[in-house]
This record gives C-alpha cells, sequence and structure tokens, in this order.
C-alpha cells in the first residue's frame, strides 16, 4: 500500500489503487461479519474472516484521513462502505468526527444507515464517545439518537434507554435498536417487556423476548405462555419453543402442524 523510502515532497504516501482494494475488501469482509452475527448466514467460524477484515482495516488505519475520504466517496456506488468509513471516523480523532457519523447516520439510504451502525459497533469508539453520549440524550426518537443509544450500551456506556408510550408506532430499524439497547441495560419487568413486544415487527418482538431471557428475566417463560394463538404473536410462540418445557409440548406440536388456522 505504502511507497518504500521516503516520498516526494507533496506526494501521497499511498498507492490509491491499492487503497481502494484496501476498502473494497474490507466493506465485503464487514458485510459478511454483519450477515453471519445477525442472520446467522456464513463460515462457521468467523475468526478468518475477522482477522482478513482487520489486516485490511489496519492498513486504512496507517492513513486514515485518506482512507476515510476514499471510503465516503465510494458510498454512493457501495453503501456498506459506511461500516468502513463509521469505524474509521470512530477512532481518528478528527475534530468533525462525531458530526460526519452523524450526517451518516441520517443518510436518507437505510442501507448507509445501517453499515454506520455495523462500523460503529466494531470500533473503539473512545474519541467520539462524548458526542454519542449528547446524540443519545436528545429527546428524539429517530435513527440517530438509537444508534448513539445502542452503541454506547453494546461499548459498556452507561446510557439512559427511554422506551417510549408509542414505541410500537416507531419505525421498525428506530424500535429494533431500541429494543437491542434497552435489552442489554437495566433491569427488565413484565410490562417493559409487553412494551417491546407490542410493536408489530417480529425481529422488534423476537429482539425483545431474546434480550429478556439473556438478561435472566424469568417472566419470559410465563409471558409466552400467555400469548394467544395469533398471527401477531408467532414470535412469542417460536419463542416458548425455545424457552418451554415438555408442558409446553402438546400446544407446540398443534401449531406446527397446522391445527390452528390463526397461524396458519
Amino acid at each position: 500500500m505504502y511507497r518504500p523510502g521516503a516520498a516526494p515532497s507533496g506526494q501521497p504516501l499511498y498507492i490509491e489503487t491499492v487503497l481502494r482494494e484496501h476498502v473494497d475488501r474490507a466493506t465485503e469482509l464487514l458485510a459478511l461479519l454483519r450477515s453471519a452475527c445477525l442472520e446467522g448466514t456464513g463460515p462457521d467460524s468467523l475468526d478468518e474472516p475477522w482477522a482478513r477484515a482487520e489486516s485490511n482495516i489496519d492498513a486504512l488505519r496507517l492513513d486514515r484521513s485518506a482512507a476515510i475520504d476514499a471510503a465516503l466517496g465510494a458510498i454512493p456506488d457501495d453503501p456498506d462502505v459506511a461500516s468502513v468509513a463509521a469505524l474509521l471516523l470512530a477512532e481518528c480523532g478528527l475534530s468533525d468526527a462525531a458530526s460526519r457519523v452523524t450526517t451518516l447516520l441520517r443518510d436518507p439510504d437505510c442501507d448507509v444507515r445501517d453499515a454506520t451502525w455495523w462500523g460503529l459497533r466494531l470500533a473503539d469508539i473512545e474519541t467520539i464517545a462524548n458526542e454519542l453520549c449528547v446524540l443519545a440524550t436528545q429527546p428524539v426518537d429517530d435513527y440517530a439518537t438509537a444508534t448513539a443509544r445502542d452503541c454506547l450500551v453494546f461499548h459498556r456506556r452507561s446510557v439512559v434507554v427511554p422506551v417510549a408510550a408509542t414505541f410500537d408506532a416507531l419505525p421498525e430499524d428506530v424500535a429494533w435498536l431500541t429494543a437491542e439497547a434497552r435489552g442489554r441495560s437495566g433491569a427488565w419487568d413484565t410490562a417493559l417487556l409487553a412494551r417491546l413486544a407490542s410493536h408489530p415487527s417480529p425481529a422488534v418482538k423476537g429482539t425483545a423476548l431474546k434480550n429478556a431471557a439473556r438478561g435472566g428475566f424469568r417472566g419470559v417463560l410465563d409471558f409466552c405462555r400467555s400469548a394467544p394463538d395469533q398471527a401477531s404473536m408467532r414470535s412469542c410462540i417460536e419463542f416458548l419453543g425455545v424457552v418451554g418445557n415438555q408442558d409446553d409440548l402438546p400446544r407446540l406440536q398443534r401449531l406446527a402442524t397446522g391445527a390452528d388456522a390463526e397461524l396458519a
């Protein structure tokens, strides 16, 4: 990536073609890792793709400013590049890094926003943590504030994650991020689980149930058992198959065989 020896005055230390190749390769590998982590698709072991991703990102870290410019310039052609841009911005220490990250989080393209979130989860956010805290305390529920809360919690920072009374009306991506963040912080109770599970999105319901169980909330089982056999509560019925026991088998078998029209 770098020319041997001292570069002539005024000339860049990097070879632009190779720089772009590192950006492209890092983007491809981070996207693979995101699919594997969130969707369960990809190789059985993530050690090898993660090591390759880090090697490409380490090469980009040698000249963060040039790498950031290259990544930002490539986003219109490939939204997934935003993950690389966000990761580098979070770690670069530049005075405008946080504002540029926020701009990515408010991009009209949801693919750009999602890739930015992933990059922030993987980054060392130390240099922008204070700015993320300020963003997280904004009295709004949009993608940028939800991401700030989620990433702070993910990196084990203290942050309040409010769950609005109108949670069920939030956009799916904002609701999912909120359920993720709230699930990793604070105590659980039935009222909180009911509010998070009130969202119509199966993905949001599933995240709420998963995080409640992960947080050791014993009320998850009774909550799933009390869910009616309706299509809107399919996520709860399916999760009953995870947390239930043999007493729940007759109901699960009946529903699995299609005997109940509500869930067919």
